[in-house]
């Protein structure tokens, strides 16, 4: 029961770092497009 909890928080931060890595993807993808 003291995992579930966590578990759900994990999800939540999982889930946040991977729309932190795309938005960063994509400032660096409209970055290489600006340059070039």
């Amino acid at each position: 029961i003291s995992q579930l909890p966590h578990k759900r928080i994990l999800t939540f931060i999982d889930r946040r770092m991977i729309w932190f890595s795309s938005t960063i993807h994509r400032h660096t993808r409209s970055q290489v497009s600006n340059s070039g």
